[in-house]
């Protein structure tokens, strides 16, 4: 036996004597998830890319951004395109600018005397990272109201809004509607 098969012949019996730990040995993990079965299927679920899932680093550490800027060139036609993203990464090393994703309106704002484009939602195309659409402090909730229609690796979501969607979303939120010459 090579030291390589060594290797995975112990990594394996790592791996089967956690799973055995965690099942048997402490069936009441994942009790937060109801415990047993529940409690497996939470721990599996843990472990897919799934974006309810994921958080901080365990999001990305950049390599989401290379396929939405692939996403950006193959769409050239999704413009203006705006992109919140939040990583130690700077964007726009790759060479690309794209607007700033309006923010969410200040729940103490008179509504009734703010510029209707000062906050979202508004129509055009945005992308926004994880961090951006699931924290508490990020600015960015009114995302929630629309569905993706498309998403750059697991962590980028990418919106298309109408000026039609942006001003039901506006009713809604109590913000001023926007005009055709806004969209």
């Amino acid at each position: 036996m090579d030291s390589t098969e060594c290797r995975c012949g112990r990594v394996g019996y790592m791996l089967l004597t956690s799973l055995v730990h965690r099942l048997v040995v402490r069936p009441s993990a994942g009790s937060e998830h109801g415990g047993g079965a529940a409690g497996y299927r939470a721990m599996v679920a843990s472990a897919l890319p799934d974006d309810s899932n994921l958080d901080d680093s365990n999001i990305d550490w950049g390599q989401d951004l290379y396929y939405f800027l692939d996403w950006a060139k193959q769409h050239s036609d999704a413009r203006p395109l705006s992109l919140a993203y939040f990583n130690n990464l700077d964007y726009r090393i790759c060479g690309q600018e794209f607007g700033v994703v309006p923010e969410d309106p200040p729940e103490e704002l008179d509504h009734r005397r703010m510029a209707r484009d000062t906050y979202g939602p508004l129509p055009g195309y945005f992308a926004l990272d994880l961090r951006n659409l699931k924290r508490p402090t990020m600015k960015h909730l009114y995302f929630e109201r629309f569905k993706p229609i498309a998403k750059a690796g697991y962590s980028i979501f990418i919106y298309h809004i109408t000026l039609e969607q942006a001003n039901e979303a506006r009713r809604d939120m109590g913000l001023p509607l926007l005009g055709e010459h806004d969209g």
